[in-house]
């Protein structure tokens, strides 16, 4: 129970004993006063009438006496009058019940009303003749406490709602800071340490605010240095820092992971550019113009790329570049080869440039070998950009939009699921895998089918298509967690997150279930979008993962603003993960940063046992490859 609830229970119980108190309290004065009134007015009457009986009561006419006695009976304010000889003998008695009409027999009982009976002695010169006893009646009294009971209730209620109401408020007002305490002690678990801007006036309260205010600076700057120099350390191992791309490293172990992906028969595009005459240009302006052109060039390839932002550009070595284009076809290059045949020509020294298809299975060397030979092409055409042509590509798929509306139309989406288990081997969720097949039920080229629908902007349509068939399966499995990878394209769009929370507040159980995945390029490219995306997850109960993290070279500052549910390291850091002490350090430094924020590390892409048992060292929480189990259906 919080402490504003605890203190306004007090504040209740407080004002009730007061009200209860002063209720029963006037009652009980109104029903003393009362008995007092009862006793006067039956000792009043027993002395008029004992004066008016003694000149009577020697002529002992009992007519006369019963009807002076009946004249004072008869006003009903009396309940009995008993007139006695002195030896005891009854020479009136005359009683009247007691009548209340109106007032509850349990107000009755709680206060009730007791008349003394008064007796007076009646004389007959010196000599005592008689004796009566007069009781008055309480039923008028009972009337006259029960409205005075009712009354006091009334004006007593009101001023204690009335000082509840004001209580409350004023609790409120002076509690306000305490409840801003609370907000912050959370926002500083989620790694949020912005400071308390409103300063209580109490002094004790203003002293804790400022105390918290302090401890949460202190603690962003920890954060703060725990997360540049993981930064600093990743760009020294990764990236070119001339340029901002990754490095030739990088760019080895990018390329291994995608040719030893097996996710479905991987597939893209890689591309590789050279700067001619960047030695003599060095030799004749210097270092630093030389360096001008390299950084020229950079932002060229990077804003020619500008609508695919699944790329990853690279600086090999000296005047060479590279670009990885995942889930590529060659058929992509179309729209992108003119624009970049003339922004390479803006370039102030010629660039040579070669684009070949890499498949799944491939070994490096060969695809490596195929771009070298594709340079040749361009340098023997005046370096226009060369591409290899894609026989296979060409013949097999002529019309994309036949093949994506036949697989939409007619469902022709499986999905298998691959585990993501704890280091206790239970399963965490499932990552949903998604196979498309022709009308002959033959496998399609995964990466194949995505390209082509970007291409021809069909790829929300298909995303579409394959969160329903998920949603389906998470009705029929009751008892499993699945992700689902959804293009930034789509999940930045306010017509898909319609769409995606229409669904989801149908089926407000199975979003608890549920896991979101998007790549890091396109959470850093759709950050803005994807911030109300986050918003309606977290409500709806569904979860947030980032896909390949790593791949980007960015702050970890937009993990704090998005706090994803996962985050899933790019098998690029996996691979060999035993012989490479930089990206222990990365993926160390990057658990201990998640981990504040609440966030699971999902280390993916784990083929051998000492990946695993390396993973396992460095406390990651999840672990996913074909070491920890294959694709297949949730059956097996």
């Amino acid at each position: 129970m919080s402490l504003f609830a605890r203190l306004n229970g007090m504040l209740f119980g407080v004002i009730l004993m007061c009200f209860l108190s002063n209720l029963i309290t006037n009652i009980q004065e109104s029903q003393n006063y009362l008995e007092e009134q009862l006793d006067s007015h039956s000792q009043d009457a027993a002395t008029s009438l004992g004066l008016s009986l003694s000149n009577i009561i020697g002529l002992e006419d009992i007519a006369m006496i019963e009807t002076t006695v009946n004249s004072i009976f008869d006003s009903g304010y009396y309940h009995s009058i008993k007139l006695y000889k002195i030896d005891g003998t009854p020479l009136v008695i005359r009683e009247y019940p007691t009548q209340v009409e109106g007032i509850p027999n349990w107000f009755i009982a709680l206060f009730p009303l007791n008349p003394p009976t008064n007796q007076t002695e009646i004389n007959d010169g010196w000599r005592i003749v008689a004796t009566m006893k007069i009781q008055s009646n309480p039923g008028l009294a009972y009337y006259q406490l029960w409205q005075m009971a009712s009354n006091t209730f009334i004006s007593s209620g009101i001023i204690f709602v009335l000082a509840l109401i004001t209580g409350w408020f004023l609790l409120r007002i002076i509690l306000r800071p305490l409840n801003a305490m609370e907000e912050k002690a959370n926002a500083i678990a989620d790694k949020d340490f912005s400071p308390i801007t409103m300063l209580p006036k109490a002094r004790e309260l203003r002293v804790v605010v400022e105390a918290f205010n302090r401890m949460a600076a202190a603690l962003k700057r920890n954060f703060d240095e725990v997360s540049i120099y993981a930064e600093k350390m990743r760009q020294q191992a990764f990236m070119d820092i001339l340029t901002g791309f990754g490095n030739k490293r990088s760019f080895m172990s990018k390329l291994a992971l995608e040719l030893e992906s097996k996710k479905s028969g991987n597939s893209g595009v890689v591309g590789l550019f050279q700067l001619q005459g960047l030695q003599a240009l060095n030799e004749k302006h210097g270092y630093q113009e030389a360096d001008r052109h390299l950084k020229a060039l950079s932002m060229k390839l990077k804003q020619s790329f500008s609508e695919h932002p699944q790329s990853s550009f690279f600086r090999l070595q000296g005047a060479e570049f590279a670009v990885i284009m995942p889930n590529t076809d060659i058929g992509i290059l179309e729209q992108i080869q003119p624009l970049l045949n003339q922004a390479l020509k803006q370039a102030d020294t010629d660039v040579a440039g070669a684009f070949v298809r890499y498949q799944e299975g491939q070994q490096c060397g060969e695809v490596l070998a195929q771009l070298d030979n594709q340079i040749s092409h361009s340098l023997q055409n005046g370096c226009q950009v060369s591409v290899a042509s894609d026989e296979r590509q060409a013949t097999q798929r002529t019309d994309w939009h036949g093949v994506i509306d036949n697989i939409l139309v007619n469902q022709r989406i499986h999905l298998v699921f691959q585990p993501i288990t704890d280091k206790n081997k239970q399963v965490l969720y499932y990552e949903t895998l998604t196979r498309f097949v022709d009308e002959q039920a033959k496998p399609l080229n995964t990466g194949d089918i995505f390209s082509a629908a970007n291409r021809i902007n069909q790829t929300m349509a298909l995303d579409k298509a394959i969160f329903l068939q998920v949603l389906n399966t998470l009705k029929q499995s009751s008892q499993v967690t699945l992700s689902i990878n959804l293009a930034g394209s789509s999940l930045a769009d306010e017509a898909f997150q319609a769409f995606i929370f229409s669904e989801l507040k149908q089926e407000e159980k199975l979003a608890k279930r549920l896991i979101i995945e998007v790549s890091e390029t396109s959470a850093n490219h759709f950050l803005v979008a994807l911030k109300a995306l986050v918003a309606g997850l977290k409500q709806s109960g569904a979860a947030l993962s980032i896909d390949r993290f790593g791949t980007s070279f960015t702050s970890f500052s937009y993990i704090q603003s998005l706090k994803p549910d996962y985050l899933k390291i790019d098998g690029s850091y996996i691979r060999q993960l035993e012989q490479h002490k930089d990206n222990q350090f990365f993926l160390k430094t990057l658990v201990q940063i998640a981990h504040g924020i609440d966030t699971k590390v999902i280390a993916e892409h784990i083929e051998t046992q000492a990946e695993l048992d390396t993973a396992q060292e460095l406390l990651v929480d999840g672990f996913q490859g074909y070491l920890v189990a294959k694709p297949g259906p949730l059956a097996n």
